[in-house]
């Protein structure tokens, strides 16, 4: 019995070794390369990112508007800057002591402790004050700025260690600082991570290397520089970058290389935010274990460009025009002060260009922000689009279409314009107090009276507020949405990546006022043209100062021109177009015909026609000796409006190659269209000319 189970005790033993041993002969032989691998893998080091490029900003001619270029910065992390926090060292002593122990003392033997960073941080200080970077005080204010949020960090971090239940809210009421600090939202490992203290420039960038390169806690790494070669043209609609905050960080929180590393740059206006997502790359990321060996590296994944439909160089001579135009002094000084201009090919709906004034320095912007936001002249608001006014008279040749496709009123009506002073409760016309109270009857008494084309001609007020008078207010006000007022005309974009071919969703479109056609409030935008029949009914009195662009009727600038290209291309709507977003330059996806009868636009164009060529047009004295008059048609309409004061000046001028360039100009305080806003629509149409946007006939292609 005894040496039956010495036996099976033996055997066991030897099964036992025996799968040891398989086992051993299967690791060494067969499974080696796979376990060296995963002992490997443990020892990975840290995934360290690879930067991707911000896409370009172009205009219409590839000139680029913005772009990432390579920059140099020296980081250093935060066990080495807290040596120049002097809480850092209070704190160590207080640990390091007791009340019988002499503080200078042990601040002495600290110091001796970290005497090897402080020569390093040392030698970078050094270093930046000898080659002429931003020198030391620059420098020092940098680290300060890194200490104190860091130092804020680690406070709350140890507050929540001895109140494990205490809020945010609690530890702000408990701190002596006034003003409360966005603690959360640092993570412990952040005071680990480098942060750039100072810039290089590339012809340092070996001498860095050689110098600082070998310090322990010190890195030198290239980022992309957002750069805006034009300056400030265009800086409304390009707009600007900034370091991605917080809550920004959740936009791409579901892609590990899209999402938003700290530090890293974000669109914050324009374009710039609008197109994020086209413009935002993928990051890459290379890793390597403990030996030094690359075990993986993923490339970057550059972001797209995205084309503007603007010409940057006619927007720079007309941002120049409205900063320093070449007008009387008291016309200049209220330009100056803000005035807003929209130019727009009426064929494809392309926005050549889009000013608005004052301007800002885009590469400034970050350091600048907070006085233009202070400025009383609005500098970051884009008026040509983001700005309520009312049309005054340019909205006339929208009351005419609308009376004549609504059979309000026929072309060869006259609606008097007497000598008399108007009743109570309507509008007075221009025509009585200029010429003496003689009227338009008196005017028109032998080219066929106060008829279509000469209400236009002249902007008779009595005629547009009779008409409007006789409209159906919400006929009225379907019209004026299907040409594009009371909504958005710029719309969402989406966009083709080229190397994926993959639909990439815009964030929207740049921020736009809605404007007003009704009476009242508006509670909201308009959406759909069945709103209007929602829309309160206007007073009948109301109406009457409709018909020449006053009370609560509200309008941008772009919608202005927008609805006057419609005009313009024979009665179709389609939104103005910003951005290139295929091929097709007359991209017809979005257009609606509006059925206009072709003699209705003829009578309006007859009208605008002849308040240029013609005594007695609003804008004849403007373009008398213009020499565009013999190369162009030109047809214009000027207004103007009180309460508040707005000079307008609206036009498009057509060659014989069949090109039409649509020109719209605001100049808010402005007194009056013909003298404030007409001689810039006369001067932008010579930059348009100048440029080739009209006037010339293309060559033929080959």
């Amino acid at each position: 019995m005894y040496k039956l189970r010495l036996q099976i005790l033996i055997g066991l033993f030897v099964a036992v070794a025996l799968i040891c041993l398989f086992r051993l002969a299967d690791l060494q032989l067969f499974q080696s390369d796979q376990y060296r691998k995963e002992i490997s893998e443990k020892q990975i080091l840290k995934p360290q990112p690879l930067p991707t490029l911000r896409g370009q900003i172009l205009d219409r001619k590839g000139a680029v508007l913005a772009k990432d270029v390579p920059s140099f910065y020296v980081l250093v992390n935060y066990q080495l800057t807290r040596l120049l926090d002097d809480r850092f060292w209070q704190g160590m002593v207080q640990r390091q002591g007791d009340d019988e122990t002499d503080p200078d003392l042990i601040l002495a033997k600290l110091k001796a402790r970290y005497a090897d960073d402080l020569d390093r941080l040392s030698r970078i200080l050094d270093f930046g004050t000898q080659n002429r970077l931003p020198g030391t005080p620059e420098i020092t204010d940098s680290i300060a700025r890194l200490n104190d949020r860091l130092w804020e960090m680690g406070r709350y971090v140890y507050w929540r260690r001895t109140r494990p239940t205490g809020s945010l809210e609690e530890y702000q009421k408990e701190k002596e600082a006034v003003e409360p600090v966005d603690v959360l939202g640092i993570r412990l490992w952040e005071m680990y991570q480098p942060y750039p203290v100072f810039e290089i420039s590339p012809d340092l960038l070996v001498k860095t290397q050689i110098e600082l390169g070998d310090l322990k806690g010190v890195e030198i790494r290239t980022q992309g520089k957002r750069y805006y070669p034009q300056g400030s043209a265009a800086c409304q609609i390009i707009g600007w970058v900034g370091l991605v905050q917080d809550e920004e960080k959740a936009r791409f929180s579901h892609d590990e290389y899209l999402r938003y590393l700290e530090g890293e740059l974000i669109g914050k206006a324009g374009i710039e935010q609008v197109c994020e997502p086209i413009l935002r790359g993928r990051r890459g990321e290379v890793i390597y274990n403990k030996d030094g060996n690359l075990l993986r590296r993923k490339e970057p994944q550059y972001g797209c460009n995205v084309q503007l439909t603007i010409d940057i160089n006619l927007q720079q001579q007309i941002e120049r025009y409205l900063s320093n135009p070449d007008l009387p002094a008291e016309v200049s000084s209220i330009v100056r002060r803000g005035a807003a201009a929209v130019v727009m090919q009426a064929a494809t709906g392309d926005i050549l260009a889009m000013a608005s004034t004052p301007v800002y320095d885009l590469n400034t912007i970050r350091q600048d922000v907070a006085d233009l936001l202070r400025d009383p002249n609005t500098p970051m608001l884009n008026k040509a689009l983001q700005v309520n006014y009312p049309p005054g008279s340019t909205i006339k040749p929208i009351i005419m279409l609308i009376g004549l496709e609504e059979n309000w009123v026929t072309p060869t009506e006259i609606i008097s314009c007497p000598s008399t002073p108007p009743p109570r409760g309507w509008p007075s016309c221009l025509g009585q107090s200029r010429f003496h109270r003689m009227g338009h009857d008196w005017r028109w008494a032998e080219e066929g009276g106060n008829i279509a084309r000469n209400a236009l001609r002249g902007s008779c007020n009595i005629y547009f507020s009779h008409l409007a008078d006789r409209l159906d207010s919400k006929v009225f006000q379907q019209w004026l949405f299907e040409l594009g007022f009371g909504r958005r005309v710029l719309t969402p974009i989406e966009f083709q990546d080229p190397a994926s071919g993959e639909i990439i969703s815009s964030w929207g479109t740049l921020p736009q006022a809605y404007g007003s056609i009704m009476f009242g409030i508006q509670p909201a935008p308009y959406t759909s043209p069945e709103q209007i029949h929602v829309i309160p009914p206007s007073k009948q009195s109301e109406k009457r100062f409709w018909g020449i662009g006053q009370g609560n009727l509200r309008v941008t600038v772009l919608q202005t021109a927008n609805a006057l290209a419609a005009l313009v291309r024979g009665g179709v709507y389609k939104p103005p177009r910003l951005i290139y977003l295929d091929e097709d330059p007359f991209n017809q996806r979005d257009q609606k015909p509006l059925k206009i009868n072709p003699r209705t636009l003829s009578v309006i164009r007859d009208g605008m026609h002849a308040a240029v060529y013609e005594q007695g047009g609003t804008g004849y004295s403007t373009f008398i000796d213009c020499p565009l008059r013999k190369q162009l048609k030109i047809y214009g309409k000027t207004g103007s409006t009180e309460r508040p004061d707005m000079a307008w000046f609206e036009c498009f001028a057509e060659d014989s190659a069949d090109r039409a360039v649509i020109v719209v100009v605001a100049v808010p305080g402005g007194l009056s269209g013909s003298a404030f806003a007409a001689p810039i629509g006369r001067q932008i149409l010579q930059f348009c000319y100048d440029d080739g946007h009209i006037g010339i006939k293309p060559k033929p292609q080959p």
